[in-house]
């Protein structure tokens, strides 16, 4: 069949079915390689992680100036996807699809700032704006996963190379303690500071080579 909204694979009618039921973006891996518009949303997501993590590791913040701007592009970008892939009918699809993302990564995080466990608001917005980009919340519980994961691995990193892993333990027992004795933990003495961004975004873009460019991890053959 010849290329019919955007796709090679299915025609407008078929696309709007599957859009129905799925997120569009599942649409972008139909094909054998990434179309353009995969591209540009991984492009799109690469962006925006390099300069939120940047960010946090030099300065330890991300201005609202960035992220709220991020969020706003993941919406606008799913709309026109949609447009292009559906037609008219895909642009609510898209910014549902969006809102699905945004809220499956906002959610958490705004808990577990409220509880005290992440210290900035900026990680919940910067996630917030990757959960918009991705448009898919297994995508999204992917990029959790990955990032939290990235984010220990570089407080170990820091903690061996600074000689800090005594005192580390040191404050994980205190810190045990206070929750024991149902006392809020002091979260801000908790060895050096780590910028939890930059694990984020390593795990947005992990996240994000499966979701638009269809690539597999060698753990997902497992």
């Amino acid at each position: 069949m010849p290329m019919a909204c955007g796709l090679p694979t299915h025609g407008c009618l078929g696309s709007a079915l599957m859009a129905d039921s799925f997120p569009l973006v599942s649409m972008l891996a139909d094909a054998s390689s990434p179309s353009a518009v995969a591209i540009v949303g991984f492009i799109l997501l690469a962006v925006v992680a390099l300069i939120g993590g940047t960010s946090d590791g030099l300065y330890h913040r991300i201005p609202n100036k960035f992220t709220y701007p991020a969020i706003l592009a993941g919406f606008l970008f799913h709309a026109i996807a949609g447009l292009i892939l559906v037609g008219m009918a895909g642009v609510g699809l898209g910014l549902r699809d969006a809102g699905i993302g945004f809220a499956t990564a906002f959610v958490p995080f705004f808990v577990l700032y409220v509880m005290g466990a992440i210290r900035g608001a900026a990680d919940v917005k910067i996630m917030a704006a990757f959960g918009a980009i991705l448009a898919n919340w297994e995508a999204v519980l992917h990029a959790m996963f990955y990032g939290f994961l990235a984010s220990a691995l570089i407080a170990i990193g820091v903690i061996i190379g600074k000689g800090l892993f005594r005192k580390t333990i040191s404050n994980i027992a205190i810190m045990a303690t206070q929750v024991a004795s149902k006392t809020k933990p002091d979260v801000v003495s908790m060895g050096p500071p780590i910028g939890l961004a930059i694990g984020l975004s390593s795990g947005a873009v992990i996240a994000g080579l499966e979701q638009f460019l269809g690539l597999v991890m060698p753990w997902g053959k497992l």
